[in-house]
């Protein structure tokens, strides 16, 4: 496969399997605006219990019967308390346009959904910069073999929001310019670097830029996931490593994104 048809690819969302159906439904444009929004508060409640549920049990100390019998709101307020505040209010913005779709008479604007539908589809993406913020990028350098697994977009993603957050830390500078390269943009992976330049001395610069411009000459060589079936074979592969048991909390949500993805 050539450069190009490799950089061409449309990259789908990272959504779990589970949560198919849900997904297709609330961005389904033919579908009523209603019937978008209900879907989407379905999809939040799906991705809580998928990805969230035994670390909030945890951590908020309750059980299984007094979590099954919590509102959604309640579960959204436990995220606020000991996840992120940030993720919570993505939440509940995406909660209420669900239950303006659940009762006659409410009205929304298509901004709203547009707004929610966005939230939505990076649920993933931002509990992983949670994770990030939380765990010092280059702490747990094995983990960045996982993160890796990702299609370069989804990187991109989580990295530049981690970097915002520290940004004088060199692996996150070395990846995000190397997941702009594989996500087809070269010249914004090279004005990165350029804009970090003064803070990263010419030293570092220099070798990331010639980092940068080798991976470019090579790029055809290397394989760039685009979707969830090639994070879920790469993840088959990462998983018989010790890291496996050794991050739970991580490598759990990759367990929830590609369980039906060709995942074994």
């Amino acid at each position: 496969m050539s450069q190009d048809s490799i950089l061409s690819v449309t990259i789908p969302p990272l959504i779990p399997f589970k949560l198919m159906d849900e997904y297709r439904d609330f961005i389904n444009p033919e579908l009523r605006e209603v019937v978008q929004a209900n879907c989407l508060r379905r999809y939040l409640e799906g991705a809580i219990d998928l990805l969230l549920k035994d670390k909030l049990k945890n951590l908020a100390n309750i059980s299984e019967d007094e979590w099954r019998k919590s509102q959604l709101d309640d579960k959204i307020i436990l995220v606020k308390n000991h996840i992120d505040r940030d993720v919570a209010n993505k939440y509940f913005k995406i909660k209420n346009t669900g239950n303006k779709g659940a009762h006659y008479g409410k009205r929304f604007t298509s901004n709203e959904i547009r707004i929610a539908v966005n939230y939505a589809v990076n649920i993933f993406e931002d509990l992983l910069v949670v994770y990030f913020k939380k765990n010092k990028v280059g702490t747990e350098p094995q983990l960045l073999t996982l993160l890796s697994s990702l299609p370069p977009v989804k990187r991109v993603y989580i990295l530049e929001k981690v970097w915002q957050h520290d940004k004088g830390n060199l692996m996150i500078i070395d990846k995000l310019s190397m997941a702009y390269l594989k996500s087809g943009e070269y010249q914004r992976s090279l004005k990165f670097l350029e804009t970090v330049k003064g803070d990263i001395g010419e030293t570092y610069y220099e070798d990331f830029v010639w980092k940068i411009e080798n991976l470019q000459k090579n790029l055809h060589r290397f394989e760039i996931s685009k979707s969830n079936d090639d994070v879920a074979r790469v993840f088959n592969i990462l998983k018989e490593d010790e890291y496996f048991t050794k991050y739970p909390e991580f490598t759990n949500m990759f367990c929830v994104l590609v369980s039906g993805y060709n995942y074994k």
